[in-house]
């Protein structure tokens, strides 16, 4: 027996109008191709490479995996447990090895080995992982990719605000600003169970975020993924964020790379 729901016009209207945004924010991410979205005009001889490569960092049972299956929803159209969550897999996220998802022809996403905490002293494993100075296996030291958008994410503790972070934060963001020429992306979720969202803001932006690379998202979890259009919407606008910074990211890189170093001034003793 098939249960209809009738809509009013207004619903309607509504949820036609979230499906062609949907539709919109795919088809504009499946066209991306490096260097179209460049904001910084780095001239004709710019190379433009053949992808580019989102990497999500977070502690175990921060919501990361959780999050790039949600963005993979969200684009595919389709759930899949191309991520295992925390909590079907063995303990010690921080030693399992993940592979690169390939979500277009054009862009790659990896998500990293889970960190046990976000303490100072991690900063530097973080920053080797994104300039590619280590592989993201932590079975081995090799070289791997460079991370060409590093995307963070945070479960808010609300007993401690983000006393646990904040000097992974004070310490990793000007780092990342001098490799980019940009702040990362953090995204925060749990975002329905969070009523102090503007007290946050505040207090991750006093850390030396910006308030424009901050989003707040509510993550599709193997048992509990109906199809929500806001809440797709609202990870495609993510994704596309993303996407935009790495494609930003990758011209800063490259002329950061020819720049000619500066001259020395002669000095008259």
């Amino acid at each position: 027996m098939c249960t209809c729901i009738l809509l009013s016009p207004f619903e309607f209207h509504y949820y036609m109008s979230n499906l062609s945004e949907i539709r919109r924010l795919r088809d504009k991410i499946q066209e991306y191709r490096p260097g179209n979205w460049t904001i910084r005009d780095a001239g004709s001889s710019f190379e433009k490479p053949s992808k580019v490569q989102l990497g999500v960092f977070g502690v175990q049972d921060s919501g990361k995996s959780a999050f790039l299956n949600s963005l993979y929803f969200a684009y595919k159209g389709f759930f899949s447990q191309v991520y295992l969550e925390s909590n079907t897999e063995r303990q010690g996220g921080e030693t399992i090895f993940r592979d690169p998802t390939v979500l277009t022809d054009q862009v790659t996403i990896f998500d990293t080995r889970g960190l046990l905490d976000l303490s100072y002293y991690k900063v530097m494993d973080v920053m080797n992982e994104i300039t590619g100075k280590r592989g993201i296996d932590p079975r081995s030291w090799t070289a791997g990719e460079r991370i060409d958008c590093p995307i963070f994410i945070l479960k808010y503790n609300s007993a401690t605000g983000i006393q646990h972070c904040r000097d992974f934060l004070s310490s990793l963001v000007p780092k990342i600003r001098k490799e980019f020429g940009s702040y990362p992306v953090m995204v925060v979720t749990f975002a329905e169970s969070i009523l102090n969202q503007d007290e946050i803001i505040c207090d991750i932006t006093l850390a030396g975020m910006e308030k424009n690379s901050l989003f707040f998202i509510e993550n599709y979890t193997a048992s509990n993924h109906e199809m929500d259009s806001k809440k797709h919407i609202a990870l495609l606008k993510i994704l596309e964020a993303c996407i935009k910074r790495a494609d930003d990211n990758i011209t800063f890189h490259w002329r950061k790379e020819k720049e000619p170093l500066p001259k020395r001034k002669c000095e008259i003793m």
